[in-house]
């Protein structure tokens, strides 16, 4: 009996063994998620995400990262750099992710940088945080970007007002870096076509009231005035701005990403907002494009009317393609080995390849052989210059009977940094 009992216990650690030498063999790769589900920017955190959760499921079904699943844990940022930074530090200390994709809002992004992924010197690649401020960072080469920034999106506001016939502005905008970095800009290319800048009036997030900046804003009597605020400030301040009898229909307001939401739209009063335009990250036509507009119909519905959407999904397949050229498996991986392919593994002149399973798949055989691959992607084209930023289209959108329409895409000559001076130079 006490043989067989022993013989029973042998049997038994081998087959735990063997277990565990499955699980060990079967462990996937893990990506972080950064995005705001609470909060001021909630509105745009969901929709985001799905971006990401389409580009996950296409690598699984391109066969994985030389064989291995993909999967992602998704953290909130609670729309505020504090929440953020925590919600990073356990992405990077608790689920030793080495990449993490966020987030919106250049200030959260910023504080989550600067306090946990660059010391760590874990890659961040941002899907929805567009301040040039971020492209100057010390970063030892650990910050990307997938989607636009304000040097084109700035140029693209100042243009379209001035095309409109604006020839004095003010510009309200968020106290923070994506405010500051859009303002900048938008300012910078204004007065390069010969307009004037009256005033520029910064507000703090999370106030009840804007009256006060509401009234520095609009007294100067501007022919324009970019709103560049986030979604649920957007809803009091434009509330406040109409009772005050500054409405859009008195004096134009044109909006940008932060606030291109139908909920903004809804907490006005679409009758309030009727033929308004904006901007906000724009997408390339292409192979690319029509593949992930296909797919996301299928897996989710009626594509929303919501930017940076498309830049999560192509953070993640610009991350496969890095991992898949560097070889390494999860247990092997750093994050020095993904920042050190991320650039051969999308930029051209690679062999080019697009989104979708098929399309990805060949990718990550070319990459894992050692070969050179340029992703084109569904919001860019995914080429990293020296910043780590990628050249972004821009979006115009109008409200036409209470739904927000995108109504074309370009690529504007970007705002110089040099013109911008030296806070925007390495």
């Amino acid at each position: 009996m006490k043989n067989i009992c022993l013989v029973t216990f042998s049997l038994i650690f081998v087959l735990l063994l063997l277990m565990q030498s499955v699980v060990f063999a079967e462990e996937s790769y893990k990506i972080g998620s950064l995005l705001p589900l609470t909060g001021d920017s909630a509105p745009m955190g969901l929709s985001m995400q799905s971006g990401v959760r389409l580009a996950i499921r296409d690598v699984n079904l391109a066969g994985g990262i030389l064989g291995r699943k993909l999967t992602c844990v998704y953290r909130d940022s609670g729309s505020m750099p504090t929440p953020a930074v925590d919600a990073t530090m356990k992405l990077v200390k608790v689920d030793k992710v080495p990449y993490v994709i966020g987030g919106f809002s250049s200030g959260v992004t910023m504080a989550a940088a600067k306090g946990v992924t660059i010391p760590n010197k874990t890659v961040q690649i941002g899907q929805g945080t567009t301040s040039p401020l971020l492209s100057v960072m010390k970063d030892d080469d650990y910050f990307f970007r997938a989607c636009m920034h304000d040097l084109y999106q700035g140029a693209a506001v100042a243009e379209m007002m001035w095309e409109e016939g604006a020839r004095k502005i003010t510009l309200a905008y968020a106290n923070n870096p994506y405010g500051l970095g859009i303002a900048d800009a938008t300012a910078q290319r204004f007065e390069e076509l010969g307009g004037e800048i009256l005033a520029k009036v910064p507000h703090e997030l999370g106030r009840p009231s804007y009256k006060a900046e509401l009234s520095m804003t609009f007294a100067p009597k501007p022919d324009a005035v970019p709103m560049i605020v986030y979604p649920e400030d957007m809803i009091i301040m434009g509330k406040q701005a109409i009772a005050m009898g500054y409405g859009p229909d008195v004096i134009p307001w044109y909006g940008v990403d932060a606030w291109m939401a139908p909920e903004v739209v809804e907490g006005i009063g679409a009758e309030n907002l009727e033929g308004l335009k904006g901007t906000a990250s724009g997408v390339l036509k292409g192979p690319s494009l029509e593949t992930f507009r296909e797919e996301y119909k299928e897996e989710f519905g009626e594509f929303p009317p919501k930017p940076f959407i498309e830049p999560g999904y192509d953070a993640v397949v610009a991350f496969a393609v890095a991992v898949a050229r560097s070889g390494k498996l999860p247990e092997e991986l750093t994050p020095k080995d993904i920042r050190d392919n991320m650039r051969p593994a999308n930029n051209a002149p690679g062999k080019k390849f697009y989104a979708g399973p098929e399309e990805i798949k060949k990718g990550l055989e070319w990459a894992k052989q050692g070969i050179d691959t340029d992703y084109v992607g569904v919001a860019s084209t995914v080429e990293f210059d020296k910043y780590g930023d990628v050249v972004g289209a821009v979006s115009v959108w109008q409200i036409i009977e209470g739904e927000i329409v995108v109504i074309k895409n370009l690529l504007p000559e970007p705002v110089s940094r040099e013109k911008l001076g030296p806070r925007y130079l390495p």
